[in-house]
């Protein structure tokens, strides 16, 4: 995990009309990335799998968990609906770029989207309204779980770690913020989808 965020982002959140409209999500997250000045001719796409041209990249702009690619020149970073795996891979694939994402509905497999966006100050791609910072004082209790998650949240973790991550996470939750939004949060520092396991069973 890396030790300070490395990327910005742009999302449009999770709502329940958003399978109606998800191409025009789409097409609004890109027209948002290129306002920026960001080039979008070497962006790429995360998805589950191969097949189909979600934001208008096909697979030969397309990485997946399973079938990355190597020689791709590397700009913004779309995905949508992505799972844990996938997001985890976005962030490692944007490379201190952009992130754009199009937020799925909550399940197993996905986490609710709030903590990153919040890390990195997501742009809404529908309203142009960054996503609202924690105060600085949480910030800085993130920033010491990415600290003492540097070599990941595992039963091998020295008895420091697995101290003081539980206290920094009880801090957080009494804040007002729950284990999704913690995870999300850590997303941005590049936890991996393998750690994220290990991380609620440190801090539940």
């Amino acid at each position: 995990m890396q030790l300070a965020i490395r990327h910005s982002g742009a999302w449009i959140p999770w709502a329940e009309n958003s399978p109606s409209a998800k191409s025009e999500h789409e097409s609004a997250l890109r027209r948002h990335v290129k306002s920026t000045g960001t080039d979008l001719s070497s962006a790429i796409r995360v998805a589950e799998r191969l097949g189909g041209t979600s934001f208008g990249l096909g697979d030969d702009r397309t990485v997946t968990p399973k079938s990355g690619k190597t020689g791709l020149a590397r700009g913004p970073v779309f995905c949508d609906y992505p799972t844990i795996k996938e997001m985890a891979m976005a962030v490692e694939e944007a490379r201190s770029g952009v992130v754009a994402v199009l937020e799925g509905p909550p399940s197993i497999i996905r986490v609710p989207l709030a903590g990153w966006a919040a890390a990195v100050g997501a742009v809404d791609a529908l309203t142009g309204t960054p996503a609202e910072p924690v105060p600085d004082e949480i910030r800085s209790r993130f920033e010491q779980l990415a600290l003492y998650g540097n070599n990941g949240y595992h039963r091998g973790a020295g008895e420091n770690v697995q101290v003081m991550v539980p206290t920094i996470a009880r801090e957080i939750r009494e804040a007002g913020f729950d284990d999704d939004f913690i995870v999300s949060y850590l997303l941005a520092y590049g936890l991996s989808a393998d750690d994220v396991a290990g991380l609620r069973k440190m801090i539940g």
